[in-house]
């Protein structure tokens, strides 16, 4: 009789592998605000276990570094005149160079 037991560990090993490497991938989430503003924001998973994000405005190529701020439930994150904030599935977007900061609601769009 043979040893499967190779087998099985060489399995088990492949398949932690496999959720490891999509556990830690950076995550892509598309926007649309109530005041028009479309925006893509990356979350970087592999790059530093999600401190930081990238925030791009629909049709632009200039690119917002945002930094999580530790949200005690939901996230959020801040950097360069621009906040994103996420709480029980509830987006807004907040322009803190603005004279009055106030939070514009967002919703998810459809992946594509």
């Amino acid at each position: 009789m043979k040893n499967h037991m190779p087998v099985a560990y060489l399995a088990a090993a492949l398949f932690f592998l496999l959720l490891s490497s999509t556990a830690i991938a950076d995550t892509k989430a598309d926007f649309r605000c109530v005041d028009g503003k479309s925006f893509r924001i990356t979350f970087s998973g592999s790059k530093n276990n999600y401190q930081d994000a990238w925030l791009v405005f629909s049709g632009k190529t200039r690119t917002i570094l945002m930094k999580n701020r530790g949200a005690g439930s939901g996230s959020a994150y801040a950097g360069d005149g621009w906040a994103f904030e996420e709480h029980h599935g509830d987006v807004s977007l907040v322009d803190t160079g603005a004279a009055k900061f106030d939070a514009i609601p967002c919703h998810a769009l459809a992946a594509k």
